[in-house]
């Protein structure tokens, strides 16, 4: 809201100097103890800055959506001052409850409840406000075909009361006067067309706060109370004038320079103000919070004012179609100070380089305010200052900026899909997502300084995103991605119920294998390198995929055949049993470059070993120990072509466990096979 008896001339010299001072106090939940220190190490900068001394004091509430809220104040509710309202040391403490002027954050209260009366039929968005209200006795001036949206949205056309030089002069002459909103649209002019453009006016909001006392026959006030206030448990609140303080707190003294009114208030009997920055508590502010009314008279602490802008924005407060409304209200050109006016509340780029934030200033006589809510982040800010001078933007974007998370390392530097991975750094507790290389990951946070984010299934080799409710921050370095990888199959081939052998790398983890789609039954992980699959029934011939207990997948290159059932023929010890079938493999003596396959591998009690071979040849089985010495004879004979064997060998209690080798040798080439005996 704009100021009322406020000069356009600001005084920078002061009496005294408001240096290191100061009363400060602050408490949180969730953010960690590092960051509260950064928060109020922000508010201290501001407050001891020698160059902008800051004579009163302020609080300010951070409300981050489900994961933590903190408060911070320091400062002078109300300096000490002599019987010339000239400044003296020292003074009472502005504390996280004290109470402040909000002036024209009130609007985004009063838009809601204007669109929530809509939404009940109670009037309609574009019905014209003589509908209800005589205009053409109150202001014959005024165009009385406004409509409701036009004075939500600005667009009405209306001079801001506030700014009118005659009503100024008639506050300051009798500031103790309760005025009506009616007798304040009566000093108003049309300076523009309804609907041509939009320009902010407090005259819109406290027109539309009449409107609803007349349609609704009941207080605005209590509107407030019943919808807002009451059900969201904001105690501290009140509309000033309208209601008493009560045992809601202290509210703050107000901060200004009044001097260029002296000659009025000499005039009038009223006290006089020194040409400074002071504590001007001795001016009476009936006059300015009643005019103020549904345009800016409402009272809060700091705390409350963020749970509203959170209630707000998040959808707590109304109905889904009225924050709709409110979000889709803005206009696509920025007003003079650079931002977007909407429904009640404005967006607002001034906070962050990087992200719009949504809400609303406040700014008249002595007090000065924001509510900001950055909807991505969730994040809200409230900042009450009880001094002219203060620039809440800046408060706000100082407090934005300590909030920003650092990120120092994470460890270990890569894994598989499922992976618990930690990463620590700054500002950690207010995280709202992870992402590896773009990919979202599920995530725990640990504290401030430590979170622990699980590797996604989809994810590729890149940097670590951490996003948190103060900003964005990427990893240094990239992060290694393991995906499981099928290199090759043994067989290549087969039948249902047969054993397949999958050979590559980091297998695992191996959960479920897909022969074409259809999902195997029985599944077994021996190795990182190996993994055994049964195929099920219903399998067709094609391609053979892993999918890992954390999500990661592999799909061989090139299909699996699934052939007719056909017998096998069991050898034992010793003795090798043969019968001709069609060509159909188990296991082929594989080339140089595939490994022999046992199974299972490790084993308890008995391990098998299948093969076909290609030509007839003559075959020793044996199997030796770690030292080379043989402890088993399985077979020596011959070997007929395109034949199925199996073999298998059972230790004798005098085999201890531990690492052999099964060797197959045929008449051009002998190879071996790794198998581990385990009790």
């Amino acid at each position: 809201m704009k100021n009322y008896l406020y000069s356009v001339f600001r005084i920078a010299s002061l009496f005294f100097l408001i240096l290191s001072l100061s009363h400060l106090a602050s408490f949180g939940q969730g953010l960690g103890h590092k960051m509260e220190a950064r928060l109020q190490a922000a508010l201290d900068k501001i407050q001891n800055d020698k160059a902008k001394p800051f004579v009163g004091g302020m609080s300010v509430a951070v409300k981050v959506e489900n994961l933590a809220k903190w408060q911070g104040a320091l400062g002078y509710a109300a300096r000490n001052i002599d019987k010339d309202n000239n400044l003296l040391p020292g003074g009472t403490a502005f504390k996280p409850g004290t109470l402040s002027q909000i002036y024209s954050v009130t609007k985004t209260f009063t838009a809601p409840l204007v669109l929530e009366l809509v939404k009940e039929g109670v009037f309609k968005l574009e019905d014209p406000i003589s509908k209800y209200l005589p205009f053409g006795q109150i202001n014959p001036r005024l165009n009385s075909k406004v409509t409701i949206h036009q004075l939500l949205a600005h667009e009405s056309g209306y001079s801001d009361y506030a700014v009118e030089q005659q009503l100024q002069i008639s506050v300051a002459a009798q500031p103790g006067r309760t005025w009506t909103a009616l007798e304040a649209i009566a000093f108003t002019n049309q300076i523009f067309a309804p609907g041509t453009e939009r320009r902010y006016s407090s005259t819109n909001y406290i027109v539309l706060g009449a409107l609803v006392e007349v349609i609704t026959k009941k207080p605005v006030e209590q509107h407030y109370r019943d919808r807002f206030f009451k059900p969201l448990n904001l105690e501290s609140m009140y509309l000033g004038v309208r209601e008493p303080l009560g045992n809601r707190g202290e509210l703050a003294a107000p901060h200004d320079n009044l001097s260029p009114f002296n000659p009025v208030f000499a005039q009038t009997g009223q006290p006089l103000f020194p040409n400074a920055y002071t504590n001007i508590f001795r001016f009476p502010m009936t006059a300015i919070v009643s005019l103020a009314f549904t345009g800016g008279g409402i009272v809060s602490n700091a705390a409350d004012l963020a749970e509203w802008g959170s209630a707000l924005f998040t959808g707590r407060a109304t109905s889904k179609e009225t924050l709709n409304l409110m979000l889709n209200s803005f206009s696509p050109t920025p007003d003079m100070n650079g931002n977007y006016l909407g429904y009640g509340i404005k967006q607002i780029p001034r906070i962050s380089d990087k992200e719009m934030f949504l809400g609303h200033n406040g700014d008249a006589v002595g007090y000065r305010s924001i509510l900001v809510h950055q909807p991505e982040r969730k994040i809200t800010l409230a900042v009450l200052a009880n001094f002219a001078a203060a620039d809440p933007y800046a408060i706000a974007k100082a407090v934005y900026q300590a909030l920003a998370p650092k990120l120092e390392s994470f460890s270990p530097k890569q894994g598989l899909p499922g992976k618990t991975i930690n990463i620590k750094g700054e500002g950690l507790s207010i995280t709202t997502s992870v992402l590896f290389n773009g990919k979202k990951a599920d995530f725990k946070i640990i504290n401030e300084s430590t979170i622990k984010a699980v590797v996604p299934a989809n994810a590729s080799s890149g940097q670590i995103t951490v996003v948190t409710a103060g900003g964005t921050v990427l990893s240094n370095r990239s992060f290694t991605v393991q995906q499981p990888q099928i290199t090759t199959f043994i067989p290549d081939h087969g039948e249902v119920g047969s054993s397949v052998f999958l050979v590559g790398n980091h297998l695992t983890k191996v959960k479920e294998v897909y022969f074409n789609g259809v999902k195997a039954a029985k599944v077994r992980s021996y190795f990182d390198f190996l993994v055994m699959a049964e195929v099920p029934k219903g399998a067709t011939t094609g391609k053979i995929k892993v999918v890992l207990t954390g999500g990661g997948k592999a799909t061989s290159s090139s299909d699996f055949r699934v052939t007719q059932s056909t017998p096998v023929i069991i050898a034992n010890q010793k003795s090798l049993i043969s019968e001709k079938q069609p060509t159909s493999a188990l296991v082929t003596i594989p080339s140089p470059d595939q490994p022999l396959v046992s199974f299972p591998n490790p084993f308890k009690e008995k391990i098998t070993f299948n093969f076909s071979l290609p030509v007839s040849q003559n075959i020793q089985v044996k199997v030796f120990n770690s030292q080379g010495k043989e402890v088993a004879f399985i077979y020596q004979g011959t070997a007929q072509a395109n034949q199925k064997y199996q073999l298998q060998w059972k230790p004798g209690s005098q085999d201890l466990p531990g690492l052999y080798f099964m060797q197959l040798q045929t008449d051009n080439q002998v190879k071996q096979q790794k198998i581990i005996f385990t009790r």
